[in-house]
């Protein structure tokens, strides 16, 4: 090659060169666009946050805010929401999802007629969930005297017929011929399903020019929160997760943004339909706030906190304290299972549903106990047996179990918080897996507080009652009773392997029958028990075991966090 010629070869060669340097940041520019939009890059979460990791047993309100700082990871596509354009599922029919749309639309257009007011609360139940939507119209609407205001609609004929038992009228969205009964818990195909209801609802409410606060009927409303929407420039308000947006309370003005929007998730539902509501709703609100083309006030996570921030990070775990002045609502998400967000509920004196006399019977009579010593690395082993020896009491002599506050230990690591941390039922056992064993069997800690339960039961409360038994031999017991004078053993024990028969525990607790509580100082130690069966000759102390199954505060199934993380036993 002629060496005059060099230097333009090697320039043209250059511009090429940086050229295709260009296209390629420019490929992968495009490429980060589009998985912002359609989740390529997704991280598993809860309600759609991107910060979510399943919680690896009891965190500490020391180490919580730490935690939410430091676990942001990455995770590999799941199918919680699809990548775009490459979905191996056919899109779904509107009419599969919505069987009886048209003629919903229809008498929803013509019960609107008889709400005056400007603005709407509108919830969605099943008979699954419906004592939670009980709940919700007792605990926050009636308190906060906006019945006038409520618009549910039901999702089965047996939910419109609960809340008509109750004075409670709803309008009905009949899905059962397309959906199974019973509670949705978080990640199942009819959770998805469900959600994504809610999407089709907003839509048609605003496609009728009514603005609405949706909400989840596991929310709790401590003050009208309806003033606190002043942007009035902003098409909708929206309670904030640790990052994203959360679709279960969202006050929505009809305005084209708003149709647009809730059309663009709902499209992203019948297109790819393997997320809930909140992750497509994310995705519509992301590329209309690229474009400009809507105005979303994010709620103060201070005012409107979720699950996560009002119950673990500021330590409500029993009787909703500490207080909090500011707060108007909280959200009981971040929690995995149905059962585990009215268990959240009850501790912290947020139930109000009096279902068979749950808390109004004055006829049931109860047992409690504490546990109030802190013993090191055995203190785990030796509540789960304490535990276990009161429900064995409690069968005997014909009473139900009132639950004890727990050292806040991990469940499969044996390690535990401050000794004077304490925890309820959540931080240690599935309560899904326990309610299969013990339902009807026990209440929560916070029981006697409930505003519900007789003043008679609150104060039959029986003098206290102690029972010595044997622990491990590594543990010396004796040395904190000394430190107890004020307690006087109703039975005294020597500190040795012994057997106590049925009739000797009923001997000692008859004195105390007219009590409706009897109220045990503790039950640390092994009993051997006789030989103690149920109805069906099963010994309860093998079926009790059965239903203590190690779980996380946050009650997710270990499956959902293997299928993540990998198998951690």
């Amino acid at each position: 090659m002629n060496p005059k010629y060099l230097p333009k070869t090697v320039c043209r060669r250059s511009r090429l060169l940086v050229l295709g340097i260009i296209c390629c940041v420019l490929w992968l520019w495009g490429m980060v666009l589009l998985a912002e939009d359609y989740g390529v890059f997704n991280r598993l979460d809860v309600d759609a946050d991107p910060v979510y990791s399943p919680n690896n047993g009891h965190r500490s309100p020391l180490k919580q805010n730490a935690i939410n700082k430091t676990t942001v990871k990455r995770f590999p596509v799941l199918p919680i929401v699809g990548r775009a354009g490459m979905s191996t599922v056919a899109p779904l029919v509107e009419n599969e999802v919505i069987p009886n749309g048209r003629n919903f639309i229809v008498r929803l257009a013509k019960s609107l007629t008889a709400f005056k007011r400007e603005y709407l609360i509108v919830s969605l139940v099943d008979y699954g969930f419906v004592d939670m939507g009980l709940n919700f119209i007792r605990s926050a609407i009636e308190n906060l005297k906006l019945r006038d205001v409520l618009f549910v609609i039901c999702l089965d004929v047996e939910s419109v017929k609960e809340l008509e038992r109750h004075g409670y009228w709803c309008l009905l969205l009949d899905l059962s011929d397309v959906g199974s009964p019973g509670a949705a818990d978080f990640g199942s195909e009819e959770y998805y399903r469900k959600t994504n209801v809610k999407t089709w609802v907003v839509l048609q409410f605003l496609k009728l020019g009514r603005t609405i606060l949706l909400s989840d009927v596991d929310v709790v409303l401590f003050k009208n929160p309806f003033p606190y929407f002043n942007c009035s420039s902003c098409d909708l308000h929206i309670q904030m997760d640790r990052e994203l947006h959360n679709s279960g309370f969202v006050y929505v003005r009809s305005t084209d943004a708003c149709i647009s929007l809730y059309d663009k998730a709902w499209r992203f539902y019948l297109q790819y339909h393997t997320g809930h509501d909140q992750a497509y709703l994310n995705m519509a609100i992301r590329m209309m706030a690229r474009n400009k083309s809507i105005a979303v006030e994010a709620l103060s996570a201070r005012r409107f906190p979720c699950g996560v921030y009002y119950f673990e990070n500021d330590y409500r775990h029993f009787y909703n304290e500490p207080p909090c002045h500011e707060c108007v609502m909280t959200h009981n998400n971040y929690m995995g299972t149905t059962s585990g967000k009215i268990y959240r509920f009850k501790e912290n004196l947020l139930w109000l549903v009096d279902k068979d006399g749950y808390y109004s019977n004055t006829a049931t009579k109860y047992l409690t106990y504490e546990n109030p010593y802190d013993f090191g690395k055995a203190t785990l082993e030796l509540e789960r047996e304490a535990l276990l020896n009161a429900f064995i009491v409690a069968e005997l002599t014909d009473r139900i179990l009132i639950l004890p506050s727990f050292r806040c230990c991990n469940c499969r690591t044996k390690s535990c918080d401050h000794p004077k941390t304490r925890c309820s039922l959540l931080s240690l056992f599935v309560v899904k897996t326990f309610d299969t064993v013990f339902s009807g069997r026990y209440r929560e800690h916070s029981f006697l507080r409930n505003s519900l339960v007789p003043e008679k039961t609150k104060t039959g409360i029986s003098p206290l009652v102690l029972f010595n038994t044997t622990v491990p031999d590594h543990v010396d017991i004796s040395q904190y009773l000394d430190d107890e004078p004020s307690v006087k053993a109703s039975l005294s024990l020597h500190f040795q392997q012994l057997t106590l028969a049925q009739a000797d525990i009923r001997r000692v607790l008859n004195k105390y029958s007219s009590y409706p509580v009897i109220r045990l100082h503790s039950l640390y130690g092994s009993f051997q028990f006789d030989n103690i069966t149920d109805g069906e000759g099963v010994n309860l102390l093998d079926k009790f075991r059965s239903g203590m199954q190690c779980g996380y505060y946050e009650q997710w199934e270990i499956s959902m966090e293997e299928k993540v993380f990998g198998n951690f036993s």
